[in-house]
Formats: C-alpha cells, structure tokens, sequence
C-alpha cells in the first residue's frame, strides 16, 4: 500500500512538473488528487499513533498512582509469613484496583493486541499473586515454591510487555 501511495505522489510530482513547465497550471485539482490520497492515507495511522500515546500516558499514570511494590519473593515459605501475607495482600489489592482502572482505557483499533496482551499479563501476575497468598496462609510449601516459580515468571514477561508498550509504571 505504501509503494502505492508513494507512485502516486511521485506520478503527481512528475505531473506538476510538467505542468509548470509548459504554462499550463490550470488543472490544480487533478495534480493536487495524488498528494491529498497520501495525505488523507497516513493520516489515520498518524491519528491511531497519537490515540494510543494518549492512552499509554493514562495507563502509566494510572499504575504509576498505585506504586511498585517491593515484593521479593524466596522459593521457600518464611518460618513467620504474617508479614508476607500482608505484604502479598497489599500487592494483590494494589494490582486489582489498577487492573480494575486500566481496563476502562480504550485502545485504537492498530494497538487492540499490544494493550489486550498486556491487559492479560497483568491479570496472570494478579492470579498468580492470589495462588500465592492461598499457598502461603495454608502453609504449603511445595505449592508456594511451584506458584512463586510462575509468579516470577509472569512478572518477568509482563515487565517486558510492559517496557515495550511504553508503560514502565505498569512493571510489577
């Protein structure tokens, strides 16, 4: 389509040049039809663009308004959880309610995929993070250590949709 576009411009820029030179700049119109195809063309993408920084401002924003948490995760349950409990529970409900916020912004219909993935790897890290918080209050060592396991990965995946998609707040 760009290739398209761009003979098009090219044929109208060769068109205006020949125009000029013969005297004849009468047909303004059918010179200018190329060069405003190309314009009206980009200008949606243009648009789409500048929706979606819009909405990766809000998004950062928003996460950027519930704080990263310092949450450390060991492979092992602590002798005393009732500080990881609470240190779970904090995170949990700060990355509900900002789950709750980001998914209210709408993306542009070219970004729907990026924002939806990262839409979904936040909810895996907030599953993970209530798979946690069960294991630990029923004192289940061998599940804490598989559900930390995931829960790193799933931060570690969504830290990078996260970075990509030009929202670093929105890291767990």
């Amino acid at each position: 389509m760009l290739k398209g576009l761009l003979l098009a411009g090219a044929v109208g820029a060769v068109s205006l040049v020949a125009l000029a030179s013969s005297g004849r700049l009468d047909d303004l119109t059918a010179i200018r039809k190329p060069f405003n195809d190309v314009s009206a063309a980009i200008s949606k993408p243009v648009e789409q663009t500048r929706v979606w920084e819009t909405v990766t401002k809000k998004a950062d924003a928003i996460c950027a308004g519930y704080g990263r948490n310092g949450l450390f995760i060991r492979p092992t349950l602590p002798p005393h959880r009732a500080a990881l409990v609470r240190a779970i529970e904090d995170t949990l409900a700060s990355a509900q309610a900002a789950q709750a916020e980001l998914v209210k912004l709408v993306a542009p219909t070219n970004y729907k995929v990026l924002y939806s993935e990262f839409l979904q790897d936040r909810q895996a890290v907030v599953a993970d993070l209530k798979d946690l918080l069960r294991a630990t209050k029923q004192n289940d060592g061998e599940e804490f250590a598989l559900v930390a396991s995931t829960l790193t990965h799933s931060r570690s995946v969504l830290d990078r949709v996260a970075e990509a998609a030009r929202m670093p707040a929105c890291a767990l």
